[in-house]
């Protein structure tokens, strides 16, 4: 429900200072105060509703970490706004667009880069994502899934468009068409 993802326990009293700001998109995110609020829910990644996203909450210790476009953000102020940790990550929480027209690359490789480094299942959903450069799954122990028709479609003449790495019987990916810039299209039915 609403309540728990701004930030509120079930069970819990709700009042009005219980409640986390929401605002759009994470360009609005990056523009908070630090003093705003200790959590803020981001209700999309460029706008509302569009699967980017998610609660964050504001780590005061932190004043090094990167902005990785998606868990880490940076805001102008210096603050390091983080997404609240979940079992699984999204493609789109890295700004990814299933829209076949945006170049994904850059938010494909940090949501893979993530998912690798904290274990979190990386998650694509429904559409067409384009990307320009090669990307590497590395299934040592980790799990990509798919919900919905996902079609990862690459743009450039590349030796390889999507790799696999650390042995498929760890790793889980199923209901993807991988579509190489011409024809022919190869079709990956479940694992």
């Amino acid at each position: 429900n609403d309540a728990v993802y701004r930030g509120v326990v079930p069970g819990q009293a709700i009042s009005a200072a219980s409640l986390s700001p929401v605002v759009s998109s994470v360009a609005t995110l990056r523009l908070q105060l630090k003093t705003k609020a200790p959590r803020i829910f981001v209700a999309g990644y460029y706008t509302s509703g569009d699967g980017g996203g998610g609660l964050y909450w504001y780590d005061s210790s932190d004043t090094t970490s990167v902005d990785n476009g998606g868990t880490i953000i940076v805001a102008a102020d210096g603050a390091r706004w983080k997404l609240a940790w979940q079992n699984y990550i999204t493609v789109k929480q890295f700004g990814a667009k299933a829209d076949n027209a945006t170049d994904n690359s850059t938010a494909i490789l940090a949501a893979i880069a993530y998912s690798k480094l904290s274990g979190a299942e990386l998650v694509f959903t429904d559409g067409i994502y384009r990307h320009a450069q090669a990307f590497l799954f590395d299934w040592t122990g980790s799990r990509t899934r798919c919900f919905g028709k996902v079609t990862l479609r690459c743009t450039g003449s590349l030796s390889y468009a999507v790799g696999f790495d650390g042995g498929a019987s760890s790793g889980t990916i199923y209901d993807v068409r991988f579509c190489p810039g011409n024809p022919p299209t190869i079709d990956a039915p479940s694992c």
